[in-house]
C-alpha cells in the first residue's frame, strides 16, 4: 500500500471506485483520463477493503466510479462485503442515469435497497445535467423514495467552494433548488480540484494556490478498479 509521506495516519475512510467507466464526459470529472471499460473484481475488492481496514479505523466507505451503477451487481457485492467486515457508514454514490427504461430502473433500485447502503449520494449539478437530464435524475430519486430509502441526498460538485460566485456555482445552485423544492435535502458537496478535465476546462477559475489546494491530513484512502490504492 502507497503511504504518502506519513500523511495517512489520520485516515477513517475508504473511496472505492467499482469503475472508471462512465457514460458522460463532465467538465469537471477528475476520473476523466483513467475512463475505461470494466469493472473492479469483487474478490479483488474484498482483499482491498480487508486490508485497508486491517492497517486503519475504517469508519465509511463511499462506493463510487465512474459511474458505480454501469456494474449494479458488483456495486451492491462491495457494499454487502463492507457490511461483513465491519464498516458501519456504506455510501453509494452515483449520478441516477444508469437506466433506458422502467424495468432497468426496477431492477436497478431494487439492488440498491436489498443492499446495506446507509446512504445515496446523487451526483446532480450543472455538469452532470450536460448528460443527465435533471427529470432522469428526479425520477432515480423518486424512485428510492417510493421504495422506502429515505437517506437519498443531493451531491453537488462547487467550483473552488459552494460561496463563490461563477456561472458553474449559480447553475447548479439551481440543480439544488430543483430538488430542494420536492423534499431532498443536500450535502455540503464536493469542492473541484484541478485534476482531469477539470484541469482543462476549469482552470480559468481557479488561481494557483487554490487550484494546487490538497486537504491535509489526508483521511481518505482510494481504492482504484485494479486494486491499487492512493491517498487523498
Amino acid at each position: 500500500m502507497d503511504k504518502r509521506n506519513g500523511r495517512e495516519e489520520k485516515i477513517n475512510t475508504v473511496e472505492l471506485a467499482v469503475t472508471y467507466e462512465c457514460f458522460g464526459k463532465c467538465r469537471h470529472c477528475s476520473a476523466a483520463e483513467k475512463k475505461k471499460p470494466g469493472s473492479i473484481d469483487v474478490n479483488t475488492a474484498v482483499s482491498a477493503l480487508k486490508k485497508a481496514c486491517e492497517e486503519y479505523p475504517i469508519e465509511s466507505i463511499y462506493i463510487t466510479g465512474g459511474e458505480p451503477l454501469l456494474y449494479p451487481e458488483n456495486t451492491g457485492a462491495v457494499a454487502r462485503a463492507a457490511e461483513e467486515i465491519g464498516i458501519s457508514r456504506i455510501v453509494l454514490i452515483t449520478n441516477g442515469g444508469a437506466w433506458n427504461s422502467e424495468s432497468d430502473l426496477d431492477e436497478i433500485t431494487d439492488m440498491i435497497k436489498e443492499s446495506p447502503f446507509t446512504e445515496v449520494f446523487l451526483s446532480a449539478d450543472t455538469f452532470h445535467k450536460e448528460y443527465i437530464p435533471l427529470n432522469k435524475q428526479r425520477d432515480f430519486a423518486l424512485k428510492l423514495i417510493s421504495k422506502n430509502c429515505k437517506k437519498v441526498f443531493i451531491h453537488p460538485s462547487w467550483v473552488i467552494g459552494r460561496h463563490d460566485e461563477n456561472i458553474f456555482n449559480s447553475e447548479t445552485e439551481e440543480c439544488v433548488k430543483a430538488f430542494g423544492e420536492l423534499g431532498f435535502k443536500s450535502t455540503p458537496g464536493t469542492n473541484i480540484y484541478l485534476e482531469g478535465n477539470a484541469s482543462t476546462f476549469l482552470a480559468a477559475y481557479y488561481d494557483s494556490e487554490s487550484g494546487n489546494a490538497v486537504k491535509d491530513p489526508v483521511h481518505v484512502c482510494v481504492i482504484e478498479p485494479d486494486g491499487n490504492f492512493y491517498f487523498r
